[in-house]
């Protein structure tokens, strides 16, 4: 999302689909609704939560089935310059607050509780601030000497593509051993003036590239994709998607 006030990308992992309801279209019809590209973070993740609290409630599941979580990473402005944030809203996770200089953390709850709450985080003034939310259907101790990896490139101050290749390298890792991960995958950066790069990377070597769902001040645009054609010395380009009005 690409907003007047708080630009993000976000992921989410859980209850996917039941019937009708699909929670990636969920989730962007709901901010779509709150007209979220004019409103300040903490009201976004409070209308957020508080629809998720109402609408999963709704659904028949079990607590143990409607476990679900959504990461907003992203840049905030209230005053002063864009501030990078993490924000979680979950109903699949015990919260255990900051203390000293430790961060705040989550751990798994065995069961999904009946309201959905959020957390908002932001970063100390230091000169390269980092902050790594893995998410998803994957085995810890797999992954282990993946993120140590991550950990020890990030604090040695790697530029953002060497970043993102380990980050691809471990969602791979974890696809081979799970078959709920799909090994194919796009990388989104964001700036702290919200302006967006994204890299498309598929296991067949599809042509087309897959876009992520974008929101902003413009409208919504869904289900993109870009592909690229080759004749001779030519080079044709075809963008296809669907476009909603701007809310009046």
């Amino acid at each position: 999302m690409m907003g007047k006030q708080a630009n993000f990308v976000l992921g989410w992992v859980g209850l996917a689909t039941l019937g009708n309801h699909n929670t990636g279209d969920w989730i962007f019809q709901r901010l779509y609704e709150m007209n979220a590209v004019d409103l300040p973070l903490d009201q976004i993740a409070r209308n957020l939560t508080d629809s998720a609290t109402r609408d999963f409630a709704a659904l028949p599941v079990s607590s143990a089935e409607g476990r679900c979580h959504f990461v907003l990473g992203g840049w905030h402005k209230d005053s002063g310059p864009p501030k990078p944030f993490t924000c979680v809203i979950f109903n699949d996770f015990i919260f255990h607050p900051a203390q000293g200089q430790n961060l705040a953390t989550f751990s798994r709850a065995a069961q999904a509780t009946q309201s959905f709450f959020y957390s908002i985080a932001t970063f100390q003034e230091v000169k390269r601030p980092f902050y790594v939310f893995p998410i998803g259907d994957f085995q810890p101790k797999t992954l282990r000497s993946h993120f140590s990896g991550l950990k020890s490139l990030m604090k040695k101050g790697a530029e953002t593509a060497a970043i993102s290749a380990v980050c691809r390298q471990i969602a791979l890792e974890a696809a081979r051993h799970t078959t709920t991960i799909s090994r194919n995958l796009i990388s989104i950066e964001m700036d702290n003036k919200g302006r967006v790069r994204n890299s498309y990377y598929s296991e067949d070597g599809a042509e087309a590239m897959l876009i992520p769902d974008i929101l902003s001040p413009q409208g919504p645009l869904l289900k993109s994709t870009l592909s690229t054609y080759i004749e001779g010395d030519q080079i044709t380009l075809k963008f296809r998607g669907k476009t909603v009005k701007p809310k009046a």
